[in-house]
């Protein structure tokens, strides 16, 4: 196929989005990269979750009654409740990678919009997140400067 070769897709509003044999090659692309990174993502994820059971048995191990009853419980709960909160965009990107592989084998216009709009929930989720950290990156300078002010 040469490059000038187009599919024709029609949006809701009838207006054309052609799609190129280089659209679909880098399609195709696409979805192998965000299926490595979504399983790299589940493993990341498996883990972290891991990591927090652990480190639950390994300070109860160490525990010389210094860190307090609840810290071991803290450090579990934060890391199983990371674990949780990075699933939901991590299976976002895995079902856009499934859903554009199988658009591009199927020559479906309706398996690439599920897979798009897989990707854009996936983008929603980060770009809250990202926003949320900011600000509580903010209120821990802000209560960081109070407190040396005032201690």
């Amino acid at each position: 196929m040469n490059t000038f070769e187009q599919e024709s897709i029609v949006s809701e509003t009838n207006q054309k989005i052609e799609l190129t044999t280089d659209s679909i090659h880098s399609l195709d692309t696409i979805w192998r990269w965000a299926s490595f990174f979504s399983i790299l993502g589940f493993i990341g994820i498996a883990f972290m979750i891991l990591m927090g059971l652990v480190m639950g048995f390994v300070f109860s191990a160490l525990d010389n009654g210094l860190m307090g009853a609840g810290f071991k419980y803290i450090f579990m709960f934060i890391y199983i409740i990371l674990g949780a909160v990075y699933f939901y965009p991590i299976l976002l990107l895995f079902r856009f990678s499934n859903w554009t592989k199988k658009a591009i084998r199927n020559n479906s216009s309706l398996d690439l919009s599920v897979a798009l709009k897989n990707l854009k929930g996936h983008f929603q989720y980060i770009g809250i997140m990202t926003i949320v950290l900011f600000a509580l990156y903010f209120i821990v300078i802000i209560g960081v400067v109070l407190f040396k002010a005032f201690v």
